[in-house]
């Protein structure tokens, strides 16, 4: 959160999980789900990082299953592992 899209590490990007607190106040990714939050929780529309976003939808976090936050919904249900089809 508060990082600007062009300043953002493209493996973050493709594998962050969740976000752990760090000592500073920021925050920093984690490809494992074990420590800190889902992402989905903590993101917060930014108009100075990306202008006219109010809500993400994403996928690919089956063991989450449905993800329904104020500003982000994930629709990864596990259908190929045998849950239903969102």
């Amino acid at each position: 959160p508060g990082v600007p899209l062009a300043e953002q590490r493209a493996e973050d990007m493709t594998t962050m999980r969740n976000l752990v607190r760090a000592d500073g106040g920021g925050w920093w990714a984690a490809a494992s789900a074990s420590a800190g939050v889902a992402w989905a929780e903590e993101w917060r529309p930014e108009p100075t990082v990306v202008a006219g976003v109010r809500h993400v939808v994403f996928g690919h976090d089956a063991k989450r299953r449905l993800q329904r936050h104020e500003h982000a919904t994930g629709l990864d249900t596990g259908c190929c592992y045998g849950g239903e089809l969102t």
